[in-house]
This record gives C-alpha cells, sequence and structure tokens, in this order.
C-alpha cells in the first residue's frame, strides 16, 4: 500500500487536529466505537478533508458489523511478532488476556480482520 495509515488509538486527538493532518495520514483506521464530538479547527477539518482519502472502522475482535473490507493473510507471518509484541508488556490479567485471544487467533492457517467504511465526519467522532 503507498499510502500512510494511522489507527485512531494511536494518538490522542488534539484540539486543532494536527495529530492526523500533521502526519499526511490518508486512510484513518478508527476504533468501531459510538460516535462523539471531538474539538477539531476549522483548518485542521478541511485540511483533513482535502488528505483523508478512505477511513475504515475496526473492531478488536476482528469482526466489524457490516464490513465492506477484508484483510486475510497466513497467521504464521504474524505470529512470532504478535505473541513477542505482547510478552513486551507487563502481564497483566488484560495482557493475559489478549495473548489468549491472539492465540486463538493464530491457531487457524489464516488470520482475517474486516472493516468497514466511515465517512470523514463519523471517523473523527470515533478517535
Amino acid at each position: 500500500m503507498h499510502s500512510s495509515s494511522l489507527r485512531g488509538t494511536d494518538f490522542k486527538i488534539t484540539q486543532d487536529g494536527e495529530a492526523i493532518t500533521g502526519r499526511g495520514v490518508n486512510v484513518l483506521l478508527v476504533p468501531d466505537t459510538d460516535a462523539r464530538e471531538v474539538a477539531i479547527s476549522p483548518v485542521e477539518r478541511e485540511s483533513a478533508r482535502r488528505n483523508v482519502q478512505r477511513c475504515f472502522a475496526y473492531s478488536g475482535s476482528g469482526t466489524a458489523a457490516s464490513s465492506d473490507l477484508v484483510i486475510e493473510c497466513r497467521s504464521e507471518l504474524l505470529r512470532d511478532y504478535a505473541l513477542s509484541v505482547l510478552d513486551s508488556l507487563p502481564a497483566d490479567d488484560s495482557v493475559l488476556e489478549q495473548r489468549r485471544q491472539w492465540e486463538a487467533r493464530l491457531a487457524s492457517d489464516t488470520l482475517r480482520q474486516t472493516f468497514h467504511k466511515l465517512d470523514l465526519d463519523d471517523a473523527l467522532r470515533r478517535i
């Protein structure tokens, strides 16, 4: 993929929206959560409108409701990497549960994640 992407949980949105426009994001991935109001200046909102070409919502479970996009790959390609990232975190109950979920997902031959398409305004309200 030749575009920059950014997950909505990778940053805290600032009042001026620089978190998106300052990074030249043109594919925005946000959690599939309830929309809320966010403070973004009109200038930054317009900049995001010019730069962000596509927005998708993802689910922590890997399966978004009414999906428009499916990404699938061989799970062996991600197994070691995903588990090493989780193993680098302090082993509290939450991390251990995430590791268990990843192990279950990676038990099959393929890993599949679905996304559903959003318009920019809806995506910004889910950050």
